[in-house]
């Protein structure tokens, strides 16, 4: 059955990274450029989840690009968050920003290079919910070290700043999307994929919600 929530998701997130391209473009700060990266891959993973919805099967060029770039967006999402309150108020932790965002590279790129080459099991293709089922197993241990680390920061970090600092409603946002996200993650590895694509339509609204009071922070 096809499920149109992904669809909505990725318009959802497609709309939080043209905010953040548009707070670059008037700052020129690079760390909305890496928020903008982070939403673009958001938006480019639930589409495809829509389009294998729709097709009823995952083609394997599209399958290993969703699951390459999957881990992916929420540590550029982790560094984005890092760099923004370094920008606000905590100059001091800048190297632990540069420092994070180079693990995501170094790291990312390897999983992306590997889920393009890896050995992939192509009959779990056939079903649209599978997941990471299908990737190589020495693919998949990557991935929780891109996307543990990545939700600590996500949910600690803005809530430090809070405390110690100004107190922005984004700061508060950010945690209950991460939160909410890793909610879904839970469910769909029960195999739950409705509240799956549910979770991840509300971790994209309150993200959008966040970066659009950011946006307007920096912009208006």
């Amino acid at each position: 059955m096809v499920s149109y929530i992904p669809l909505i998701s990725s318009l959802g997130a497609l709309i939080a990274g043209t905010l953040t391209l548009r707070v670059f473009q008037r700052r020129r700060e690079k760390t909305f450029l890496v928020a903008t990266a982070s939403m673009y891959l958001f938006f480019f993973g639930a589409f495809l989840e829509f389009i294998s919805s729709y097709l009823g099967y995952w083609p394997e060029i599209l399958y290993r690009l969703y699951y390459g770039t999957s881990p992916i967006q929420p540590a550029l999402l982790a560094s984005a968050i890092l760099g923004i309150y370094t920008l606000d108020e905590f100059i001091r932790h800048k190297k632990i920003y540069k420092g994070y965002l180079l693990y995501t590279g170094i790291l990312g790129s390897l999983v992306l290079i590997l889920s393009l080459i890896a050995e992939v099991n192509t009959t779990l293709l056939s079903d649209p919910y599978v997941g990471g089922a299908a990737m190589a197993s020495y693919v998949r241990i990557l991935s929780p070290p891109l996307t543990i680390p990545s939700g600590i920061i996500l949910i600690g970090y803005p809530l430090y700043t809070w405390i110690k600092g100004t107190k922005h409603i984004d700061k508060i946002m950010f945690p209950t999307a991460a939160l909410i996200v890793m909610i879904g993650g839970a469910a769909i590895r029960m195999g739950w994929v409705s509240l799956f694509y549910m979770f991840e339509l509300g971790g994209a609204i309150v993200l959008l919600m966040a970066f659009y009071t950011v946006y307007k922070r920096y912009v208006q």
